[in-house]
C-alpha cells in the first residue's frame, strides 16, 4: 500500500511539472490531476483548469517559501463570487478566521503536498493557501466545478 502511495505520488509530481491546463487521469481510478499551486513567499499562482466537472480531483502543492503551509479548496455559497472575498479578506495574506459565505468540500490527504478534493457541488470554488500557524492567507485562483455530463 506505502509503495502504491509513493508512486502515486511521483507520477504527481512528475505530471504537475508539465504544462497542461487541462486535468488528466492518474493511476488511481476516477482521481484526476487538477493541476498545480505554486506559492513563492509573497503569492501563490495556479497551473490548471478554470472549470472542471464533479468528481475527485488531486491538486499538488508547491511550496517554494519557508512557510509550513496547508492548502484549501473551497466553495463559495449564497452567490458569493472570488471578488467578494478577496474584498472580504482587504489585504493579500491578512489571516481571515471566519468567511461566513463558504462551505469546504471533502478532502483527504496524508502529506501536505498532494491534496485529493471530491468535488461534487457546482459552484465557483477558490484555491487558497495558509500557514500552518493560521496567521496568513493567501487567496490563489477561483475556478468553475460543473455538473458532469453523466449526472
Amino acid at each position: 500500500m506505502l509503495k502504491k502511495k509513493l508512486i502515486l505520488i511521483v507520477v504527481l509530481l512528475l505530471l504537475g511539472s508539465c504544462t497542461t491546463t487541462e486535468p488528466t487521469q492518474t493511476a488511481e481510478q476516477g482521481i484526476v490531476e487538477y493541476g498545480v499551486v505554486t506559492f513563492n513567499g509573497e503569492e501563490c499562482s495556479v497551473l490548471g483548469p478554470t472549470e472542471v466537472p464533479t468528481g475527485d480531483y488531486n491538486f499538488v502543492l508547491k511550496n517554494l517559501s519557508d512557510y509550513n503551509l496547508r492548502m484549501g479548496v473551497v466553495r463559495l455559497i449564497d452567490g458569493k463570487t472570488f471578488q467578494d472575498v478577496v474584498d472580504f479578506q482587504g489585504e493579500p495574506g491578512r489571516y481571515t478566521p471566519f468567511v461566513p459565505f463558504i462551505s469546504f468540500p471533502f478532502y483527504y490527504t496524508s502529506d501536505h503536498k498532494v491534496y485529493t478534493y471530491s468535488l461534487d457541488k457546482a459552484g465557483e470554488h477558490y484555491i487558497g493557501v495558509q500557514d500552518s500557524k493560521k496567521t496568513h492567507l493567501w487567496l490563489c485562483a477561483p475556478f468553475q466545478v460543473i455538473e458532469s455530463r453523466s449526472e
